[in-house]
């Protein structure tokens, strides 16, 4: 029996923040980024935030910002430098010109408004595994393996940050990493090498179920 996991942080869907409510994992992920109708705007803060953060565009902040194409596209511009979001259906492409960085958000119809989302890869990975119809989970850095049935309390990064993660909790997080997936055969970590903590290299390196533990770095690879 094999399943299916990948590798997380606490940064989630804020909408949940403080709420006390309980989700599945499939839930969280996804990251609001602003209402189209609201930019330029009220969300016009959102939105720039959002680009200086997810491309490293920090000359957005004091960029002029302005609809075209009859309001189908954002366009922001300052000297060189441009970034244009635009419309197409339930998508939404963004394309950086001065780094020629291309990236695809998410559109839904909410109340009338079209909401624009940033649809994280844990959220495609997911997506995925759901599609394909296979076990799966999350390695979470408060709760330990997340299976996707679980519903959880969302928690921020003053609980759930793997660069303070203690010894204590990295040795609860191996027992419960073991104890919870020791009835499969296979157990697949999909993971970015260039981006992958030592806290989760540990985890893989010390579980005692290293054997059955299979890296790969492609989400087509689930079958």
């Amino acid at each position: 029996m094999r399943i299916y996991l990948t590798h997380c942080s606490a940064k989630k869907d804020d909408s949940s923040k403080g709420s006390g409510k309980k989700v599945t994992p499939d839930k969280l992920y996804i990251e609001y980024v602003c209402t189209w109708n609201k930019v330029p705007g009220n969300d016009e803060r959102r939105l720039r935030k959002f680009l200086m953060t997810r491309f490293d565009a920090n000359w957005v902040e004091n960029a002029e910002i302005k609809k075209i194409d009859y309001e189908d596209a954002i366009l922001f511009s300052l000297g060189q430098n441009s970034a244009e979001i635009r419309l197409s259906k339930d998508k939404a492409t963004v394309k950086i010109n001065e780094s020629n960085k291309r990236s695809k958000l998410e559109v839904n119809e909410e109340e009338g408004d079209r909401k624009i989302y940033y649809i994280t890869k844990t959220q495609r990975f997911m997506r995925i595994c759901k599609t394909k119809n296979v076990n799966w989970a999350i390695f979470s850095d408060l709760y330990g393996v997340w299976f996707s049935e679980i519903e959880h309390e969302w928690y921020g990064d003053d609980v759930g940050d793997p660069n303070k993660v203690s010894e204590e909790k990295f040795l609860q997080l191996l027992r419960d990493f073991d104890q919870k997936l020791q009835d499969y055969d296979e157990i697949w970590f999909y993971y970015n090498p260039g981006r992958f903590h030592p806290l989760y290299e540990r985890l893989l390196q010390e579980t005692s179920l290293r054997d059955k533990v299979n890296r790969f770095t492609h989400i087509r690879e689930i079958v």
